[in-house]
């Protein structure tokens, strides 16, 4: 999902939606006017730099009235850079005045600057005393204040610009970027992408360049550890979820803004090394953490390239699962990210942990492989729908060529696929089928094409065709119905040879919109629901068999169909006329009955546990596509919470 300025995309559908709902009958009822003073704390403006030799330093705070003066009582907490208290180096006030006519009051902390440690990240945690909070705002702020002196801001790069993503917003910035240098650690670098609003940087206002919303963002470097560090800083969405969408990395987050987040037995350095910085290539991959004061949103990972760096790199990030309702299925996400200096890449992914000479060899295939679909874009989300029943391991491998072609780089990524829904179903392969079922409903030529088959994890004697009708996997009308969105299956039970029968199925597809999509029933299968035994429905000649070649057959007159759209016809015989056939049809096979399934050689014992479609791609590998939608969870306030990946 893309989160915008003004509102997301589904609060603009409820927007929209209410807005149509609207009728003279409805009276409006607006929300009654909060009575009380109504004093707030901005999430924005949390980091106090401490000047050489300050005596004291201040924060900001807000009220929504400014129609008098009101003086507004503070609880305090001063901590050390580790957590322990703090003393005698601040003075935080007990009170703050709002004059009158004014909105936003300075809270002064005094400070003993002897005692400050150079480089300790110092907080104070403020609390509105009292009732005169609102409570549509931050009641409570810890603010950040160290003495982290570097020299002048430089622009890097001449003219060049240099790029950072972010992804939840679907864009990729080109913008300028400045350096400067710790006057106290060597190793300390910070950057600032883009200059907004910064007329000492930029005094040309027309080339004003910025990361998200007008906000620039500064990026702290740790040379010595490759480590990088995002300050927190707002996305300028203040609408989508109830309150300002804020972002930094993981190791920021969970030291300074919610150490609650740490997974069980992690600590917040666990995460020092989370974002990194890379010398060579000019490349800072930002452990991002999307997230309000009710939780993290969203964790991924993001680029912020340098300019005057040709960087050659694929990098990936696992970000979880998506289950897809409309599809019936969950979509395994990986973010995929190239750097500038490639143009595009091709991947495949593995079932397995592949070795290094592996991953190389899989490198050479790639490079050869002239029917693989480039992916052009900078950062993007690949998903794989792998049907696993348990955790499984895979390797994705990618190699990237420049504008001319040429393979330039490759990377991978080793992972295990932990389903959140395990599969129960495992793919045999395929198998030969011919349909009567809507050949005979619709009149239409009957044709014989391969299908996937599955069978049941919990109960060897259910199989399932999938999506046999679906457009893409042979059938030959296919072209002329419409597919509904998601899995569909025609489920069969075969637990006894000699009573076959299909259970209720819908097939996904529909031949004539206006009369909806088909379902395929067998008559064997509604006998059982109406309680007969099976003598009856053998006597009867309405079961389906299958004999010693795995080959099952329906006599014709025993499948049923039915039309969504007319529910009052019930199900109907199809009435197979073999007569009716697709000789003529050029690449489709004869016709061998009004339902034929060969399943020959396939392992109907159960005692198939690795897939027809895992084996085949343990050397051919994987494509997946990219993703209509992340894992985010964007709906309105209050927000799904996350939990931090390590």
């Amino acid at each position: 999902m893309k989160f915008t300025k003004i509102y997301s995309i589904i609060a603009a559908a409820v927007i929209s939606a209410g807005a149509w709902s609207c009728s003279d009958d409805v009276k409006y009822d607006p929300t009654p006017e909060y009575q009380g003073d109504e004093v707030y704390f901005s999430p924005e403006g949390t980091e106090v730099a401490i000047p050489n030799g300050a005596t004291s330093v201040s924060a900001k705070i807000y009220r929504v009235k400014a129609d008098k003066e009101l003086t507004v009582g503070l609880l305090s907490t001063v901590l050390n850079g580790d957590g322990s208290e703090c003393v005698g180096i601040f003075d935080p006030t007990t009170q703050v005045t709002f004059a009158a006519g004014e909105t936003v009051a300075e809270i002064p902390v005094g400070v003993t600057f002897s005692a400050v440690t150079p480089g300790e990240d110092y907080s104070i945690t403020f609390k509105i005393d009292g009732e005169s909070h609102t409570p549509y705002g931050l009641s409570e702020q810890t603010f950040i204040l160290s003495y982290s002196p570097y020299g002048d801001y430089k622009r890097i790069g001449g003219t060049e610009y240099g790029s950072a993503t972010l992804s939840a917003f679907g864009v990729t910035q080109e913008l300028a970027v400045y350096e400067a240098h710790s006057i106290l650690d060597e190793n300390m670098i910070r950057y600032q992408f883009g200059d907004y609003g910064d007329t000492e940087l930029n005094p040309d206002q027309n080339d004003w360049t910025w990361y998200v919303n007008g906000y620039n963002a500064v990026i702290t470097v740790d040379s010595s550890q490759d480590a990088a560090f995002l300050e927190p800083m707002p996305t300028g969405d203040d609408n989508t979820f109830g309150e300002m969408l804020m972002i930094t990395d993981a190791y920021t987050y969970v030291s300074r803004i919610n150490p609650d987040a740490l997974p069980d037995g992690a600590t917040a350095q666990d995460f020092y090394r989370s974002s990194r910085y890379n010398a060579e290539t000019g490349e800072i991959s930002i452990d991002m953490i999307y997230y309000t004061s009710g939780g993290i949103l969203q964790q991924t990972r993001e680029y912020f390239q340098l300019p005057g760096f040709t960087s050659f790199s694929i990098d990936f990030t696992y970000l979880g699962n998506f289950y897809y309702k409309a599809e019936k299925e969950e979509a395994m996400q990986i973010e995929a990210y190239r750097s500038e200096g490639l143009a595009s890449y091709v991947y495949k992914l593995y079932p397995g942990t592949l070795t290094n000479d592996e991953i190389l060899a899989k490198v050479t295939e790639l490079q050869n492989d002239t029917n693989l679909e480039p992916v052009y874009d900078q950062q993007t989300t690949l998903e794989f729908f792998l049907r696993e029943p348990a955790d499984a391991p895979y390797t994705l491998v990618a190699v990237g060529s420049n504008e001319a072609g040429e393979p330039k780089a490759y990377g991978y990524l080793r992972f295990t696929y932990t389903p959140s829904v395990p599969y129960r179903w495992v793919s045999l392969g395929y198998a030969e089928y011919s349909d009567g079922i809507v050949a005979g409903l619709y009149r239409v030529s009957s044709m014989t094409w391969d299908v996937e088959v599955e069978q049941s994890l919990d109960n060897p004697g259910k199989i399932r065709l999938v999506n046999p009708y679906k457009a893409g996997n042979g059938w030959g009308h296919a072209d002329e119905s419409n597919d509904l969105k998601g899995n569909y299956y025609l489920n069969l039970d075969i637990s006894d040879p000699t009573l076959v029968y299909i259970e209720q199925s819908e097939l996904g597809i529909a031949l004539n919109s206006s009369e909806g999509a088909i379902s395929a029933w067998s008559e064997a299968g509604e006998w059982l629901e109406q309680g007969r035994s099976p003598a009856q429905i053998r006597s009867g000649r309405r079961n389906g068999t299958m004999n010693e070649d795995q080959e099952i057959t329906f006599p014709g007159s025993t499948l049923y169909g039915a039309l969504s759209n007319y529910p009052e016809e019930g199900w109907m015989n199809t009435n197979f006329n073999p007569n009716v056939d697709s000789s003529n049809l050029t690449g489709q096979r004869r016709v061998k009955g009004p339902f034929f399934l060969g399943l020959y050689d396939m392992d109907l014992s159960g005692n198939t546990k690795v897939s027809a479609r895992k084996q085949a791609a343990m050397s051919a590998g994987y494509t997946g596509r990219q993703a209509v939608t992340t894992s985010l969870d964007h709906t309105a306030a209050p927000a799904r919470k996350v939990a931090l990946r390590k």
